[in-house]
């Protein structure tokens, strides 16, 4: 997996015990993330064994253990952690534990059935459910239903998915006045020179995809993807792919802007990056692996600027031989690129602003409005 990656597991170990295992690093989970996990499947009579023994930075559960409902023991490996619930060293401690209280029978881990979690759906309903608790004490709203119906109506009426929306409420500072950005000047949709729909119905993800499979074609690449800055600003966010291995494609579902992989060099820097796979150390060793045996030898990946500079995604060519594109290919790559950063800029101030502007009016109307 990329080396900020975070991989999240259930195993249920009887009717009332469920283990959840937290491998990787959790410093790439946000406390929204880890919360929403424990929401997920704390409730009363049910007992959670965290395990966080296989985790960097385990410190990160710490803050949002108490929103679990129900008991809780951390599995820390040995490790000291400062924490509001008990802890142990391993699982078997945990079930033992449970035991002396007469709760649960010591039984082992083996040969159950576990459960891998979707980080970034993870990731988006913390997202949401943040944002739905905002709408309804701003707008002071009945309950979270009536938040949620509120921006649904918004992302359906302006093509914004729902977790960009409810990032951007989370983002935005608050409106003050029946408008929420009273003087706001809009532009109009910059072109784009390569097939992309119509413009009424074009979103970051269809756009992306147009300029992958164009991207691709240019320059004779087996495969590749392209991805957006995720909603909190805090990762590339896979919104497409082609000819990557499955397990990759959940790995990069989600990366760290801090992570050593090719596209997520690229956003740092804002400028191509290219990754030779056979001779690279700076990426992971398994992710290097997967690829390789997948035929890939080389990664090209070209962030997506907008005029200021700021790199609002990247789009990455995967290439059997390690033989340098042709100057031409390269200018015209960077091209697209530039048109399609300008692109998703004009998104976020435009589309996903007159959004806000909508979820203004709904959540503020009156009733009955």
């Amino acid at each position: 997996m990329p080396s900020a990656g975070l991989r999240v597991r259930i195993t249920e170990l009887s009717p009332t015990t469920l283990l959840i295992t937290f491998v990787g690093d959790l410093g790439a989970a946000s406390a929204a993330v880890i919360r929403q996990v424990l929401s997920d499947y704390g409730r009363p009579g049910r007992h959670l064994l965290v395990d966080v023994s296989h985790a960097e930075r385990p410190e990160r559960t710490a803050p949002v253990l108490p929103a679990a409902e129900g008991d809780c023991v951390v599995i820390t490996g040995g490790r000291p952690l400062t924490s509001p619930v008990p802890t142990v060293a391993t699982v078997a401690e945990a079930r033992a534990m449970l035991a002396t209280e007469g709760l649960e029978p010591p039984s082992a881990t083996t040969d159950r059935p576990t459960t891998e979690l979707d980080l970034r759906a993870l990731r988006n309903r913390a997202l949401v459910a943040d944002a739905i608790d905002v709408v309804r004490h701003r707008y002071d709203l009945p309950g979270p239903e009536s938040a949620f119906t509120a921006l649904a109506r918004a992302s359906q009426q302006h093509n914004v998915p729902v977790r960009i929306l409810a990032a951007a409420v989370l983002r935005a500072p608050a409106p003050t006045g029946p408008t929420w950005f009273p003087g706001r000047r809009k532009t109009p949709q910059p072109p784009l020179s390569f097939p992309a729909g119509p413009q009424a119905a074009r979103t970051v993800r269809s756009v992306l995809r147009s300029l992958l499979a164009v991207v691709i074609r240019a320059t004779d690449a087996a495969g590749g993807s392209a991805q957006s800055i995720a909603p909190l600003d805090d990762g590339l966010a896979l919104e497409c792919q082609h000819g990557m291995p499955e397990t990759l494609v959940r790995d990069f579902a989600w990366i760290a802007l801090t992570d050593p992989t090719p596209c997520a060099r690229a956003h740092r820097a804002r400028v191509r990056v290219d990754a030779d796979l056979s001779t690279g150390t700076e990426i992971s060793p398994v992710v290097q692996h997967a690829l390789l045996a997948h035929g890939v030898r080389r990664i090209c990946s070209t962030p997506l600027c907008a005029s200021s500079g700021r790199s609002l995604g990247v789009v990455s060519t995967h290439h059997a031989d390690t033989a340098d594109l042709d100057d031409d290919v390269v200018r015209m790559v960077d091209g697209l690129a530039g048109e399609t950063g300008h692109w998703l800029d004009w998104h976020r101030r435009t589309v996903v602003f007159d959004a806000l502007e909508r979820l203004h009016q709904l959540a503020g109307a009156p009733a009955g409005a």
